[in-house]
C-alpha cells in the first residue's frame, strides 16, 4: 500500500487512526464555500469582481484572466485575488462547474502573484438544457432514445460521493434520457491511500464503503422512481470494467449489469476475519448485520444474494448447476461446479492465488463467469457493442451532460479543501494563545478562533470525501473542535484589562 501521511500535526490529535472514516458529515460550509447543488449546472466561472457592472470602472474592459498565485513549492492556484496585504492575500478559487471558495495564503509561501495571467475567463452563459438549440445539441437527429453515459472512476466516497452524485443527478434529470449508463472502472482506494496488490484484510474497507453505496442507490434508484418530476424514468444499466474493494456493491443495484471482456468484479472477501479476539457470537451478530446490508442492495436490484454472500465470505460454500442452461445455486458442495469452499486449513487459497485473484476462498468475477452465473446480462467491448446488446441500434443520440466534469471538478476541490486544512492546522498549531496584555490576548484569540471556525467549515463541507484522522483532526473531531471554540470563547469572556 502506498500511503501519503501528513506529519507535524497537532499534538492531541496525532493518535486519530483509520476508525475515523466512519464519520461523515453531511452539513453545509456556510463559512467558505456554496455547495455545487446551490449552483445551477449551466453557471459559468465566476469572472473577478473588477469585470462586474457594480465595480468596474467607466470606460475600462472586464478581466480577461484569472490570476495567478506560483507556490515556492511550484504548485498553482488560479482565481479572483480579494485582497493583497504585506502578508497575506486572499483569493477566491473558482471550478468549471461552479465551485468556489474562498481562501487567503501568507505571502511567505508565495514565489509570485501574477494577476491576469491565469487561465481565461469564459463569462459567456452556457445555453440551457430546456432552450431550442441545448435540445438539438442533446438529442441530435437520432430516431432512437437518448442515452446518457457516465464514467465513475477515481476513489468511492471521495470522488464518487453523495455531493457530486447528487450533483451528476440533478444533470441527469434535467436532460431526462432515455437511457443512463455507468460505467464502473474503480480500484481499491480508501482516503487517498491505494494498493498495489489485493489484502484480504480490506473487507474492513470495503464495508465501510458499503454505507456510501446504499446513498448513492437512494439517489440513482429510489428518488428517480419515487420523484414525480422524473418524467422519463430512464432505463439504468451499470457497465463492469473494475469494480473492486467498495466499489463491488455499486453494479449490484442496477436491474441490468454488464462487463467489459477484461472486467474484474470483487475484492470484498474474509469479512469473518476481520474482527480478531472477543466473542464469537458478537462477531457473528456484527457480520450478519453488514452482509445483510449489502444483500439488501442485491435484492433490491434483483440479483442473487447468494452470489454477493460466497463474494464477501471465505466460510461459505457455493457450488452451482445448470438446467436448461440457468444457473442453480446450492449451499454446499454438491453442484456441478464449486464456486467456493470453506476455506479452511486444507482447502486455504495459497497467498500467490489470493493475490492474483485465483482460488476459491471466496467468489471472484470475470466476465465469463459474471455472464454464466446470470449475473452479467453480456459483455461488451465499445459503448455502440453495449447499445447493441440491450436492443438499441446506431441511432441513439448520446447526450452531452456534465456529469464526469462534475465528477472531476469535485474531486479537485475536495484536494484543495485537503491542503487547505492542513495548512489551517498548521496556522493553528503555531498561532499564540495568551498575551502579555487584554488586547494582545484578544488578538490571539480571535485568530485561533477564526481558525477553528475555517477548519471546522471545510470538515463539514468535505467531511464526507475526507479523512479527518488522515489530515490531522482527532477522531471525534466535530465534539473537539467545538470544544476547543468553546474554550477560547469562555476564556475570552473571563478575561479581564
Amino acid at each position: 500500500m502506498k500511503t501519503t501521511r501528513s506529519t507535524g500535526w497537532h499534538r492531541g490529535i496525532r493518535g486519530a487512526g483509520l476508525l475515523a472514516i466512519g464519520l461523515v458529515a453531511a452539513v453545509s460550509f456556510a463559512a467558505a464555500l456554496s455547495p455545487a447543488s446551490a449552483q445551477n449546472a449551466a453557471t459559468p466561472p465566476v469572472p473577478p469582481a473588477s469585470a462586474s457592472k457594480a465595480d468596474a470602472k467607466p470606460g475600462a474592459e472586464p478581466a480577461k484572466n484569472y490570476d495567478m498565485l506560483v507556490f515556492k513549492t511550484g504548485r498553482t492556484v488560479e482565481g479572483v485575488i480579494l485582497e493583497e496585504t504585506a502578508t497575506q492575500v486572499k483569493i477566491r478559487i473558482v471550478s468549471k462547474g461552479g465551485l468556489s471558495v474562498e481562501t487567503s495564503y501568507d505571502k511567505s509561501e508565495i514565489l509570485e502573484v501574477q494577476r491576469g495571467k491565469g487561465s481565461p475567463i469564459d463569462g459567456a452563459p452556457a445555453k440551457d438544457a430546456k432552450s431550442p438549440a441545448a435540445a438539438d445539441k442533446n438529442k441530435g437527429t437520432g430516431t432512437g432514445p437518448s442515452v446518457y453515459f457516465v464514467t465513475l472512476n477515481g476513489e468511492l466516497g471521495r470522488d464518487v460521493a453523495r455531493t457530486s452524485v447528487r450533483d451528476v443527478m440533478a444533470d441527469i434529470k434535467k436532460r431526462q434520457p432515455d437511457v443512463l449508463i455507468f460505467k464502473v472502472d474503480m480500484d481499491f482506494k480508501l482516503y487517498g491511500m491505494e494498493r498495489d496488490k489485493f489484502n484480504p484484510a480490506d473487507a474492513n474497507a470495503a464495508f465501510y464503503q458499503l454505507e456510501t453505496v446504499r446513498e448513492l442507490q437512494t439517489m440513482i434508484i429510489d428518488d428517480v422512481r419515487d420523484d414525480p418530476t422524473w418524467t422519463n424514468k430512464p432505463r439504468f444499466v451499470m457497465w463492469v470494467k473494475r469494480a473492486m474493494g467498495g466499489p463491488a456493491f455499486l453494479p449490484f443495484i442496477a436491474p441490468e449489469i454488464y462487463f467489459t471482456p477484461d472486467g474484474h468484479h470483487g475484492g470484498i472477501g474474509y469479512l469473518e476475519r476481520t474482527i480478531q479476539g472477543g466473542d464469537k457470537v458478537v462477531h457473528e451478530k456484527l457480520y450478519g448485520a453488514r452482509l445483510g446490508r449489502a444483500e439488501g442492495l442485491a435484492l433490491k436490484g434483483g440479483h442473487s444474494a447468494q452470489i454477493l454472500r460466497a463474494m464477501a465470505r471465505a466460510d461459505y460454500v457455493l457450488s452451482v448447476s445448470f438446467v436448461g442452461g440457468k444457473p442453480e445455486f446450492h449451499e454446499d458442495a454438491s453442484g456441478e461446479i464449486l464456486l467456493t469452499d470453506d476455506a479452511k486449513e486444507d482447502n486455504r487459497d495459497a497467498v500467490e492465488d489470493v493475490v492474483r485473484f485465483r482460488g476459491n476462498d471466496v467468489l471472484m468475477l470475470d466476465a465469463a463467469l459474471a455472464l454464466r452465473l446470470g449475473l452479467s446480462n453480456g459483455t461488451a467491448e465499445t459503448l455502440d457493442d453495449l447499445l447493441s446488446q440491450m436492443g438499441i441500434d446506431k441511432g441513439y443520440t448520446l447526450v452531452e451532460g456534465r456529469a464526469n466534469d462534475i465528477i472531476k471538478t469535485w474531486g479537485r476541490a475536495v484536494s484543495e479543501a485537503e491542503f487547505e486544512f492542513r495548512r489551517l492546522f498548521r496556522e493553528y498549531e503555531r498561532a499564540p494563545g495568551g498575551g502579555n496584555n487584554f488586547d494582545e490576548r484578544t488578538r490571539n484569540r480571535g485568530t485561533r478562533l477564526r481558525l477553528l471556525e475555517n477548519i471546522q467549515g471545510l470538515l463539514d463541507r468535505f467531511g464526507e470525501a475526507i479523512n479527518p484522522a488522515e489530515n490531522g483532526a482527532p477522531e471525534d473531531w466535530k465534539t473537539r473542535i467545538s470544544i476547543w471554540i468553546e474554550e477560547i470563547k469562555t476564556a475570552q469572556r473571563l478575561d479581564r484589562r
